[in-house]
């Protein structure tokens, strides 16, 4: 990165009126932020958001998504509300800010399980791939790296075909959506355009390292312009749908080594279904930085089981190149 460049955490509070009740995908993941912007500064990218939005969804599936929250329909395991479509517009003019300013969106619904035409679990626009297009145009190559403990079904739909993105998945084995084998990895019209690193149950942080070393190595051989981060926090170790080990001690290093590519980068919010959304986007925040971390979590470490399980699927991985 360029000296003096530091990636700011923007957040709006109209993420924090939809779905407010949830336990799961609610209010509180976000409630700890500071907002950075405004209602009038969602409201003046409005016209920019909406053309955005139509590079990866069609028109028909955005005026369905409205009139669902106009009429308070429950849609991708969310009671919608009125509410919801501005936080979604929020969301989505948040991660195009940060893909602008190499930032980190607070963005809320999170959207990489978003198709071109459907919602799905919790999801409804793909922010990170809606900043992606935005900020790449037709020739920048993009690698998008998901961190997310699910599968980011959505944005590795959208981009499968289009040889100017890598799309690169790190995520927990045999939970919903139930996709991103390891099989789909390399598929694509010159078979790079995906890497889907599926880690068992109790995976701590030196497999969280493994496997973004996994994908960091591939990324520099695709070289792209942008990295773009779908930072979903529920491999977090204290996580209530997830089962795997990673502490803030994982994120801060992953960070740090974004920086240390030294390539346009930005961030935007997935899941993360705990209390402590807060601490790990600031941690992740501050290894990019470049600034001091200390933590009392210790590093968590994995089973010989899970290593040995972990490096099989990187075997086959490999097998597919």
């Amino acid at each position: 990165m360029k000296k003096g460049v530091r990636m700011k955490i923007l957040h709006s509070n109209l993420t924090t009126k939809h779905n407010t009740a949830s336990s799961t995908e609610g209010a509180y993941r976000v409630d700890k932020f500071t907002e950075t912007v405004s209602e009038a500064d969602v409201l003046a990218r409005l016209g920019k958001t909406q053309t955005d939005i139509l590079a990866v969804h069609t028109v028909e599936y955005m005026n369905f998504l409205k009139t669902a929250c106009t009429h308070e329909v429950e849609l991708a395991e969310v009671d919608l509300t009125e509410s919801s479509w501005n936080a979604m517009l929020a969301s989505t003019t948040l991660a195009v800010m940060a893909a602008e300013g190499g930032d980190f969106a607070v963005s809320r619904p999170p959207g990489h399980h978003a198709s071109e035409n459907m919602a799905s679990g919790f999801c409804f626009f793909n922010n990170v791939a809606i900043a992606a297009k935005a900020i790449a145009g037709k020739t920048r190559r993009v690698c998008i790296i998901d961190i997310d403990g699910h599968h980011g079904n959505g944005t590795q739909e959208i981009f499968r075909n289009d040889g100017n993105v890598l799309f690169c998945s790190l995520h927990q084995d045999q939970q919903w959506p139930n996709t991103g084998l390891v099989t789909e990895s390399y598929m694509g019209p010159d078979r790079q355009n995906v890497i889907d690193l599926p880690l068992p149950a109790g995976s701590g942080n030196d497999v969280f390292k493994m496997a973004c070393g996994f994908i960091l190595t591939h990324m520099e051989r695709f070289n792209p312009d942008i990295i773009a981060l779908s930072a979903g926090f529920d491999g977090y170790i204290e996580d209530r749908l997830l089962d795997l080990q990673f502490t803030t001690g994982a994120y801060n290093w992953l960070g740090e080594q974004l920086r240390q590519r030294g390539k346009q980068t930005f961030a935007v919010l997935e899941g993360g279904y705990h209390r402590k959304v807060f601490e790990c986007v600031s941690a992740l925040v501050s290894g990019f930085n470049g600034e001091h971390y200390t933590t009392a979590e210790l590093p968590t470490k994995s089973s010989a089981a899970v290593i040995t399980e972990v490096q099989n699927t990187f075997s086959i991985a490999k097998s597919n190149l």
